[in-house]
C-alpha cells in the first residue's frame, strides 16, 4: 500500500546522494588547494542535499511503521 511512495522517496534520496557523489571533488579541492574555494552554489546545493536526506529517511520510517501496521491488519481479518 506504501511501497510505492517508499521507492519514490528512495529514489529522491538516491538523486541526492548522487548529486553529493558529482560534488564531492570540490570539497576535497578546496582541502588540497585552499586558493580554490568550493562554490556558494555547490555548498548550498550539497547542504541541501543532506538535509533532505534526513527527511527523506524520516518519512520512509513513518511509512515503514505505517505498511507494517496495516499489514498486520490484514493478516488478524484473514484469520
Amino acid at each position: 500500500m506504501y511501497k510505492e511512495e517508499i521507492n519514490n522517496k528512495y529514489q529522491k534520496i538516491h538523486e541526492y546522494r548522487s548529486l553529493l557523489n558529482r560534488t564531492d571533488y570540490a570539497a576535497l579541492r578546496q582541502d588540497d588547494e585552499p586558493y580554490k574555494p568550493m562554490s556558494e552554489e555547490i555548498k548550498a546545493a550539497r547542504i541541501n542535499a543532506r538535509e533532505q536526506i534526513n527527511i527523506l529517511e524520516s518519512e520512509i520510517a513513518d511509512l515503514e511503521l505505517l505498511e507494517q501496521e496495516y499489514l498486520k491488519t490484514i493478516d488478524e481479518i484473514e484469520l
